[in-house]
């Protein structure tokens, strides 16, 4: 017998209970970044550094987005 289901005492099961919202509550505690300085910067190429201080013990992706900006 699922959630939407019901015994009506006949053997057979009819629906009339329906789940029409939910609410979850998760704690999410975000990691601690810091974007650095560029080094080695020329017209070809750069180095852009950022710093991890806390993973809070799970593995993360580092990018960096870059583009014109519009002023």
């Amino acid at each position: 017998m699922s959630l939407n289901d019901s015994f009506n005492g006949g053997g057979e099961v009819a629906p009339t209970a329906y789940c029409t919202q939910v609410y979850v509550e998760v704690d999410y505690t975000t990691p601690v970044v810091a974007t650095n300085a560029a080094t080695g910067v020329n017209p070809v190429s750069g180095i852009l550094n950022a710093t991890l201080t806390d993973d809070l013990g799970d593995t993360y992706d580092g990018r960096f987005q870059w583009g014109k900006t519009e002023d």
